[in-house]
């Protein structure tokens, strides 16, 4: 189904936050064990899947699964790949009210905090442009 998506995401490390922002068009598909929902902003495929107990963050060609147990991920960036720990720190999915909080962590040294706040909206009219990734 075709939705308006406002997306924030927050970076907290050290003393330091960064915070990214987007609204656009894209696509949200409720399944047999959670969503999928896509969207591309800023030339980049951003996607998050929830499957049974476990949480897909995609960001073009990298993804990070995250969970309630650590999981290492072997994330992949433009400087290369980094492995990295994640752990679930909060899931909260009431449509149209998606939040998702997890921790970072490398050689079990804490890097970051994320946070991502999305709001999904029925309602696109015929005329924006809807660009969803197909996996």
């Amino acid at each position: 189904m075709k939705v308006r998506i406002r997306y924030r995401s927050i970076i907290k490390y050290d003393e330091h936050q960064e915070t990214i922002e987007y609204q656009e068009v894209g696509e949200y598909v409720e399944t047999e064990s959670g969503f999928t929902l896509n969207f591309f902003a800023n030339g980049n495929t951003i996607g998050i899947e929830k499957r049974d107990e476990l949480i897909y963050l995609t960001n073009n060609q990298a993804t990070l699964v995250v969970g309630e147990m650590e999981l290492l991920n072997d994330y992949q960036t433009q400087y290369g790949n980094i492995e990295l720990e994640s752990r679930l720190l909060m899931f909260q999915h009431c449509k149209p009210n998606l939040k998702i909080k997890y921790a970072l962590c490398a050689n079990d040294v804490k890097i970051s905090d994320v946070f991502i706040v999305v709001n999904i909206r029925d309602g696109v009219t015929g005329n924006e442009i809807v660009q969803v990734h197909n996996k």
